[in-house]
């Protein structure tokens, strides 16, 4: 626990240097890798996800809301994912949530809803998604965004395959992102922060 503790420290004391020199997204990368080559302790080698940054958004988007989180360690054992009874199959029903409804369930049961950064940390660094999330379509509610038409959406990664003549060709998790107006099905899941 004290160990996990001076890491946390370690990184916050990396971060806040970084940001009084001024330094952009990618030095501060350049900077907390250089930092963590010379200094580190073995249990600052961790994954830290800055929740608190400025979400990352296509050109011509924009931020309707941005539930900041600080500093992330991503750990499969802190996090859960989240489907409301309302959810259906689509074949079985053809209807569903609509993600209004879905996103005030979520706001009212008053659980941290994990933003855009965690969507985008994770599809650079794919090693860290859990095999048995293929087949489900993951959500980060903590952002939700104004497309070009002023539409609201929010972000999910999805693992898709492309077949061939020679069976499947490639596989790999992408993002995507899916408008609040659409209905939400039984493999759309909200990716949350458990209560500590």
């Amino acid at each position: 626990m004290a160990e996990q503790m001076s890491a946390k420290s370690f990184v916050l004391d990396c971060l806040e240097k970084g940001r009084s020199m001024g330094y952009g997204k990618a030095t501060l990368r350049h900077y907390f890798e250089e930092i963590l080559a010379e200094n580190a302790p073995p249990s600052a080698y961790k994954h830290i996800i800055d929740c608190d940054a400025a979400p990352y958004l296509h050109p011509y988007w924009e931020v309707k809301e941005h539930q900041k989180g600080g500093l992330l360690e991503w750990n499969l054992e802190n996090i859960a994912l989240y489907k409301s009874d309302q959810q259906k199959p689509f074949i079985a029903t053809g209807r569903s949530i609509h993600g209004e409804d879905l996103y005030k369930e979520l706001t009212l049961m008053n659980k941290k809803l994990l933003n855009a950064n965690t969507m985008k940390y994770l599809r650079d660094h794919k090693e860290l998604i859990p095999e048995d999330w293929q087949g489900k379509r993951i959500f980060f509610w903590g952002t939700i965004m104004y497309d070009q038409d002023g539409d609201e959406c929010v972000y999910c990664l999805e693992y898709k395959e492309h077949s061939g003549r020679r069976g499947v060709e490639w596989a790999n998790w992408g993002e995507e992102y899916q408008w609040l107006s659409r209905g939400f099905y039984d493999n759309d899941y909200a990716l949350i922060l458990k209560a500590t």
